[in-house]
């Protein structure tokens, strides 16, 4: 498997099973210490939409399989696959607040925490995720059961676009005037969505002044 001219073509990072580095990047995926054995046969530790389409071409060329890595909080770590190439979008963490339209663009591995930060310096919010440390790559595209879900409804139900590199290393835009099918497969599609979700921009609202939740205990007894 000739690497070094995917390595020459991305300006990120290519890890090759048998490196002494490959251990630790393929332990990365997994938030928790429950790590399955499979090995993919490398890991691009993308820096760009350019080294996705870079990685994607290259898998593409020899018929291998795409693991996505977002945050990595899939309890299974369902982006290891066994020989595969594993695309690892850890470094892609900007994001853009446009204050008077109400829109944010915000990169994969964004979190709720950072994302509620500087939302909160304009005074506005999203239905970020309950957990501060999860990013919004796979929890937008999981549904996104998050707080204020209840005024606001679930995250992906405030996805205006995301953008795709999509199986062939084509970058696409999806939204209700263009290819609206593959922005309603990405609200909810999960570990399952058939592309490379590199950008997502969301509708945003007023911060508001207190978030109050309650919690409801009854003795056993009550139960019917």
């Amino acid at each position: 498997m000739n690497t070094r001219s995917l390595q020459q073509r991305i300006s990120g990072r290519v890890v090759l099973r048998g490196d002494h580095a490959y251990e630790r990047a393929r332990r990365a995926p997994g938030w928790n210490e429950r790590k399955p054995e499979r090995y993919p046969d490398l890991i691009v530790n993308v820096a760009s939409e350019d080294d996705i389409i870079e990685a994607v071409n290259f898998a593409r060329a020899r018929q291998m399989r795409i693991g996505i890595r977002g945050g990595g909080h899939n309890w299974c770590a369902a982006a290891l696959q066994e020989g595969a190439v594993l695309l690892d979008l850890s470094r892609l963490d900007r994001v853009g607040i446009d204050p008077e339209a109400r829109v944010a663009t915000a990169e994969p591995v964004v979190t709720s925490r950072y994302l509620a930060k500087e939302l909160a310096k304009h005074g506005l919010a999203f239905p970020v995720g309950h957990c501060p440390c999860v990013p919004l790559s796979g929890f937008i595209l999981s549904g996104g059961l998050g707080w204020n879900a209840g005024e606001w409804g679930i995250s992906c139900f405030s996805l205006l676009s995301v953008d795709v590199v999509t199986a062939d290393g084509g970058l696409l835009t999806a939204s209700e005037t263009e290819n609206a099918e593959l922005l309603w497969a990405a609200r909810g599609a999960g570990p399952g969505f058939f592309g490379v979700a590199t950008k997502y921009r969301v509708r945003l609202y007023p911060l508001p002044r207190a978030i109050t939740t309650s919690t409801l205990v009854y003795p056993l007894g009550r139960v019917p």
